[in-house]
């Protein structure tokens, strides 16, 4: 039987797509026919989702298909025997500026429905999983932990640290990446600042306030994200909501501190081996900083145990645990 991966909309966002490409990679390896179909644009959105839905019916009724994230709502129609969901987070449902028409729209197609047809469902944390409980308690059963993998393109890459200006690379700019507190706290600090993501006027104005040292890229390759990652000292990533943290695993591949925060899944997806501060306390990101900056067997035991806990989570086993999945549904 064909696998087929199910995509949302083809944009420069590609985080989730990043995350399947090697399984997909390690799925043909194995043997599997495998083919990878996107979501139609949103064109008229209530029109878009009914048009995604009618499609993907048909396609499960033939193929195995995995729903990779943020289109879960095209399982409403989908053949339940045939269909794996993956869920990443629960951000329209706890986001206070989503309107309450979306948001009830959201929790009844995008999570409800999915939930109640479909037999086999993931989350990449145990934070999420615990999320989709507190919501959906009857839905325990069918729900369980696969992480995110590490993209293979990443590794170890040697940098000396630079402790006069070291440069801090901060990956996202949506409100729960944190950034304003970030910048705050770096405050009167000696560093140069790298921010990935589109900057807006309350950004601008945050860094011109606290005299900010910094640079600012977006819309850029895969490619590059690794680069950036091997041409920083340290990885900012005190986010205030993930459903898992994929820059923290990504910079302790390649041999990066990571400063993140002290909850759920960070904690865990970091184990020991991030510098752990409370994401809503700019004394304490600011502390965070600053005991990575001056001390340097700290650093070396965070990176050293950063590579430790980044091997756990290599696309092979992660693969393995979609493909025993698949294995019940074949």
């Amino acid at each position: 039987m064909k696998i087929s991966y199910i995509f949302r909309t083809q944009s420069q966002q590609r985080s989730i797509e990043r995350v399947f490409e090697p399984i997909i990679e390690n799925m043909k390896a194995e043997g599997h026919d495998v083919d990878v179909e996107f979501a139609e644009p949103y064109s008229h959105v209530l029109v878009s989702l009914w048009k995604n839905m009618c499609y993907f019916r048909k396609v499960s009724k033939k193929n195995l298909c995995h729903i990779t994230g943020d289109v879960q709502y095209v399982a409403c129609l989908m053949n339940p025997k045939n269909t794996v969901l993956t869920i990443h987070d629960l951000v329209p449902l706890h986001n206070k500026n989503v309107p309450w028409y979306a948001k009830f729209l959201c929790y009844w197609l995008w999570y409800y429905i999915p939930l109640r047809r479909l037999k086999t469902v993931t989350c990449i944390s145990e934070a999420t999983r615990q999320d989709l409980i507190s919501f959906f308690p009857w839905a325990k059963q069918k729900i369980s932990v696969i992480p995110n993998p590490i993209d293979p393109a990443f590794h170890y890459v040697h940098k000396e640290f630079n402790t006069d200006c070291p440069t801090i690379l901060h990956i996202g700019t949506k409100p729960n990446k944190n950034l304003l507190r970030v910048i705050e706290a770096l405050d009167g600090l000696k560093c140069h600042l790298r921010i990935i993501g589109k900057l807006n006027d309350d950004y601008l104005a945050a860094l011109d306030k606290h005299h900010i040292d910094f640079s600012n890229e977006f819309g850029i390759s895969d490619e590059q994200i690794i680069k950036e990652y091997e041409q920083c000292d340290i990885v900012s990533f005190p986010s205030l909501f993930e459903g898992f943290g994929m820059p923290i695993i990504e910079a302790q591949t390649v041999g990066r501190v990571v400063v993140t925060s002290n909850i759920e899944p960070m904690k865990s997806v970091g184990g020991d081996s991030v510098q752990l501060s409370e994401p809503n306390d700019v004394c304490s990101i600011r502390e965070s900083f600053e005991a990575v900056i001056c001390n340097q067997q700290l650093r070396e035991h965070i990176i050293s145990a950063g590579l430790k806990n980044a091997s756990m989570y290599s696309s092979k086993e992660i693969s393995k645990l979609y493909n025993n999945i698949y294995k019940r549904h074949i």
